[in-house]
């Protein structure tokens, strides 16, 4: 594995995330693990995490969950809900690497 980028984020209510690709080369190498790292989070407090299809569609859900891990192929569309609610933060780790095929 090699490490390409640690980003940390904190969503509040009111910042939607973009629909967007992590992978740095669209040679399916890339992966991306999240860790969301805040304390408490409720289902209603929304902030989920949506996987999309090609165009645009939800096709998957993941709420932010203290302490959740997501691993997905950097090359899936995505993007980040913020919270419905004020005064709660969403955060969270995203780890970014590239897998290495051994000869």
């Amino acid at each position: 594995v090699d490490m390409h980028c640690i980003d940390s984020n904190l969503q509040v209510y009111g910042q939607d995330g973009t629909a967007h690709k992590d992978d740095f080369i669209s040679d399916g190498t890339d992966r991306t693990i999240l860790l969301y790292c805040h304390h408490e989070w409720k289902e209603e407090w929304g902030g989920a995490l949506e996987i999309l299809n090609d165009d645009g569609e939800v096709i998957e859900s993941v709420l932010p969950l203290p302490g959740r891990v997501v691993y997905l192929d950097s090359s899936v569309l995505h993007r980040a809900r913020a919270p419905l609610v004020k005064n709660e933060g969403r955060m969270s780790i995203a780890y970014r690497m590239r897998t290495i095929q051994r000869k």
